[in-house]
């Protein structure tokens, strides 16, 4: 429970999944389209999570995590990048209907001037999926070689 999102330690996982099946259950677009972004709220949650252990190792989970839910400051920002931080912000966001979603913070850093637009393996991936190879394993000894 230490790296559940606030709604699930307030409400537990099964009323999030009841939530999700009651508005599946509604007929209407809107309603589908808010449950999916609900949905996707925890694994958005998770990722911001995983981000702050990736570049805070010793200081996880963050003060968001614990109630009653503060937003990050620039203080405990720690090793973050600031190109990345902001986004980080939305995706750990208590309020899951507010949260950034995992595509959302993909599509940011994919952008043109996003923070995995200068990334090398990111570009060498993003011409591979164009690049004729007769396999995925002939794929995989390419990266090797490339020495990612």
């Amino acid at each position: 429970m230490a790296w559940a999102p606030p709604e699930v330690k307030k409400d537990g996982w099964s009323d999030l999944k009841r939530s999700v099946y009651d508005l599946f259950l509604q007929r209407t677009s809107q309603l589908i389209w808010t449950a999916r972004v609900e949905h996707a709220a925890p694994d958005a949650y998770a990722l911001g999570l995983l981000l702050n252990a990736t570049f805070n190792p010793t200081n996880h989970p963050p003060p968001t995590s614990n109630p009653p839910h503060p937003p990050p400051t620039a203080t405990s920002r720690g090793s973050i990048p600031t190109s990345i931080f902001p986004l980080f912000k939305k995706l750990v966001n208590p309020n899951a209907k507010a949260r950034l979603t995992a595509k959302g913070f993909l599509e940011a850093g994919m952008a043109d001037t996003g923070f995995f637009s200068s990334n090398r393996l990111v570009k060498v991936c993003g011409g591979l999926d164009n690049f004729s190879v007769s396999s995925e394993a002939d794929k995989s000894a390419l990266l090797r070689c490339a020495n990612f």
